[in-house]
C-alpha cells in the first residue's frame, strides 16, 4: 500500500483543534482561533471556514470529474523522489508499466527510499525491469545540459570529455534493452515548437536537432500493484534536487495524483509520445498506448476535484490541442478574492504582471517567492518585469504585492512552479510564469480544488472531511512553515498570516522574533544598467538593429512572437549573463521605490490569540 504524506489538519494543528463542543452542532470539532503573531487579527476559525467559491468554480470550462481522486503535495526532491521509487516498486509483472517524460535525467541519482537507503535510478528501472515490466522514457534532446561522467556513473576529471546528460541517460537505458534484453525504450525528443539555430545546435554537438525549444514536462506514470499513479511537477530526477547538493538542494514542488487526473496525465504522455522525433525519426515503438491499463480508477478516494492542464509544445500536437494551462492560471487569478500565493524559478511573463497588477486592486496581498538575485538565470528578465509591476500597479502596489527570495544556503534556488489562492485552489507543475512556460513549451500542471459539499451548515460549520481534504491550506501551511521556520498554527490563516512576511519589511537587523530564522527575506534587485564587459544596457540596446540573431533569441525565449520596438528591448529583452560582470559597487536596493505603508510594515507586537470574529 502506498504511504500517505501529507499531514491532515487535525494532526498538523493540535493545538487549535479542541474538544470544545458547540451544544448546536454536538458531533462536530472543537473550534479555535488562528495563532497569529503582530496583533494582526485573523480572519480563520479552526477548523476551517466554508469554501467561499463551489470547488467547480475554479476551474475555467467550470466542468471536472466529480469521481475526484487521491492527491498528496510533495516538497522538495526528497520526499518526491522517495515517493517516486515506492510508485515504482508497485510494478512486477509484465501488465505493469513506468512511463517517464522529462526535461532531464540523471540516471545515476541516488534516490532516497524509506529507512533512509538510497537506490540509483537506473538500479530501480533494472530491478523492475527484471521482473517484467515495460518502461517508456521520453527525454528533451537537451543541447544544454551537460554531464561529467561516463555513463557507468563515473566523474570524469577532463571536462573536456563532457557528454550531454540525457545522451548519458538513453546510453544507460538502451543497454538494459540491447544487453540484458528488457522491455526498456528511451527516446530524445527533439521536436519542440520553438526557434533553432543549427549553428548553437552544432556548437553543442546536436547538428540534427530540429528546435531548442524545450520539452519541459516532469510526468512519472506508474501502473502497478496499486492501479495507475502519476506525478506531476517542478521535480527533474537530478542530484541537484537532494539535501546533500549545495546545502540543501534546489527547492521545488510535485504532486501525486490517482484517479481521473491520472488518467489525463497518460493521456498527455501518449500523445507527446507519438508526435515525438529522436533526429527526425519517429519513436520507437511508434506509441505507448498499448500500456494503457484497462481501467484507471484508483483505490483510493479524497475530497478532491483535480485536472492536468498542459502548454502543448510539439508543434504537431499545436495543431489539434489547445493550451490550457495559462488560461487556468489566468482564472485562477481572476477569480482570486483574498490572496495570491505564488513560487516560482523566473517570473518574468509580462502577461502574468498585467494580470496580478488588476487582482492586486480586490485582493488582501500577493506574495511571490522567487530565487535569490544572484542565482539562476538571467534576473535582469525578473528586474524587468518587477520594474513593469511597480510601473503598472502604481505608487499603492507595494501595500498589496510583496515578492522575496530564499536565502537558504543551497536552497536560495526557488525551482517550484506553482499558485495558492484563497486557501481554496492550488496549481503544481513544471510551467515557469515566463511566456515561454504559458505559450511555447510542453508543461504540464495539475489544478486542485476541495469537492463541494452537500451541507455547509451555515457560517463555519462545514463538514469535517472538507476541513481534513483541504489540500490548498495544508500545501501553503507547509510551504511557509518550511519558509517562515514557524510552526504551523501560526499560519493556519492566509491572510492574517502574512504579518510574518510583512514583518520582513522591517530592519532585519534587530532580528526581531519570530523573523529572524526566516529563510527568506524581501527581494533585493541590483541596479541592472551597471554592466562592463559590454557596456551599459543603453549601449547595448543600440546595438538591436544591428543584431537581429540576438532578437530572435530573445522573442523565442521570453515573449510572444512579435517585433520590439527599441524602447521595448530595453524591459522585454535582455543579456546573456554569461556576458555580463556584475558590478559589486553597484546600488543594492530593495525592488521597491515607494515607502511601505503601515499596513505592510505592522509593529512587531506580542504573541496573541485572535478572538473569534464571530463574537
Amino acid at each position: 500500500m502506498i504511504s500517505r504524506v501529507n499531514l491532515t489538519l487535525r494532526e498538523m494543528m493540535p493545538k487549535l483543534v479542541g474538544n470544545t463542543v458547540d451544544p448546536d452542532y454536538p458531533n462536530l470539532e472543537g473550534l479555535r482561533p488562528a495563532l497569529v503573531r503582530h496583533n494582526t487579527e485573523t480572519t480563520y476559525v479552526v477548523p476551517g471556514d466554508w469554501p467561499a467559491v463551489d470547488g467547480t468554480g475554479w476551474f475555467v470550462e467550470r466542468r471536472v470529474d466529480t469521481n475526484g481522486g487521491d492527491i498528496e503535495y510533495l516538497i522538495d526532491g526528497s520526499q518526491t523522489m522517495e515517493a517516486m521509487v515506492e510508485a515504482i516498486r508497485t510494478a512486477e509483472k509484465p501488465s505493469h508499466f513506468v512511463v517517464l517524460l522529462g526535461w532531464s535525467l540523471d540516471v545515476h541519482t541516488a534516490m532516497p527510499t524509506a529507512g533512509g537507503k538510497t537506490i540509483s535510478f537506473i538500479n530501480l528501472i533494472e530491478e523492475r525491469a527484471a521482473l517484467g515490466a515495460v518502461v517508456r522514457v521520453l527525454l528533451w534532446d537537451n543541447a544544454l545540459c551537460y554531464a561529467w561522467r561516463d555513463e557507468d556513473g563515473n566523474g570524469m576529471a577532463n571536462a573536456s570529455t563532457r557528454r550531454l546528460l540525457n545522451d548519458v541517460s538513453k546510453s544507460a537505458l538502451d543497454r538494459l534493452r540491447t544487453q540484458k534484453k528488457h522491455d526498456v525504450a528511451c527516446v530524445l525528443d527533439d521536436n519542440t515548437k520553438g526557434w533553432v539555430s543549427q549553428a548553437v545546435a552544432g556548437l553543442a554537438g546536436k547538428p540534427n536537432v530540429h528546435s531548442i525549444g524545450a520539452h519541459h514536462q516532469k510526468i512519472l506514470l506508474v501502473y502497478g500493484s496499486e492501479g495507475l499513479v502519476a506525478f506531476c511537477g517542478g521535480v527533474d530526477i537530478d542530484p541537484n534536487r537532494l539535501p546533500s547538493v549545495n546545502g540543501g538542494g534546489l527547492h521545488d514542488a510535485h504532486v501525486r495524483v490517482t484517479g481521473t487526473t491520472a488518467k489525463e496525465l497518460w493521456e498527455i504522455a501518449q500523445a507527446r509520445w507519438s508526435e515525438s522525433s529522436d533526429d527526425g525519426n519517429a519513436p520507437v515503438p511508434a506509441t505507448i498506448a498499448p500500456l494503457a491499463p484497462p481501467i484507471f480508477a484508483t483505490k483510493r478516494a479524497a475530497p478532491y476535484l483535480t485536472k492536468a492542464v498542459q502548454t502543448v509544445g510539439n508543434p504537431g500536437l499545436a495543431k489539434t490541442t489547445d493550451h490550457t494551462l495559462w488560461p487556468a492560471v489566468k482564472y485562477a487569478i481572476r477569480s482570486a478574492s483574498k490572496f495570491i500565493y505564488m513560487e516560482d524559478q523566473f517570473f518574468w511573463s509580462l502577461d502574468l504582471v498585467d494580470e496580478l497588477v488588476e487582482a492586486s486592486k480586490r485582493l488582501q496581498h500577493i506574495t511571490i517567492l522567487v530565487p535569490a538575485w544572484n542565482v539562476g538565470e538571467q534576473p535582469y528578465k525578473r528586474f524587468a518585469a518587477i520594474r513593469e509591476l511597480v510601473k503598472r500597479g502604481g505608487p499603492t502596489i507595494s501595500q498589496k504585492v510583496g515578492i522575496f527570495e530564499s536565502i537558504a544556503n543551497g536552497h536560495n534556488y526557488v525551482h517550484s512552479k506553482l499558485f495558492v489562492v484563497d486557501d481554496e485552489f492550488a496549481i503544481v507543475g513544471s510551467a515557469n510564469a515566463n511566456n515561454r512556460g504559458y505559450f511555447f513549451d510542453s508543461e504540464a500542471s495539475v489544478c486542485i480544488s476541495e469537492r463541494a459539499a452537500a451541507n455547509a451548515r451555515g457560517l463555519r460549520r462545514g463538514e469535517w472531511f472538507a476541513i481534513e481534504g483541504n489540500f490548498a491550506r495544508r500545501f501553503r501551511m507547509d510551504l511557509w512553515a518550511e519558509h517562515l521556520k514557524l510552526d504551523v498554527e501560526e499560519l493556519a490563516d492566509g491572510v492574517g498570516a502574512v504579518a510574518h512576511w510583512r514583518a520582513l519589511m522591517n530592519d532585519l537587523e534587530r532580528k526581531t522574533a519570530p523573523t529572524a530564522n526566516a529563510q527568506v527575506r524581501p527581494y533585493t534587485m541590483i541596479n541592472a544598467g551597471k554592466q562592463r564587459r559590454h557596456g551599459t544596457l543603453a549601449e547595448r540596446q543600440a546595438q538591436w538593429e544591428e543584431k537581429p540573431l540576438l532578437l530572435k533569441i530573445a522573442e523565442r525565449e521570453m515573449e510572444k512572437p512579435k517585433i520590439f520596438t527599441k524602447n521595448e528591448a530595453e524591459n522585454r529583452t535582455g543579456i546573456d549573463p554569461r556576458d555580463v560582470e556584475w558590478d559589486d559597487a553597484a546600488d543594492v536596493k530593495p525592488w521597491w521605490d515607494v515607502p511601505f505603508s503601515d499596513s505592510w510594515a505592522p509593529e512587531i507586537g506580542p504573541e496573541t490569540m485572535v478572538g473569534d470574529p464571530r463574537e
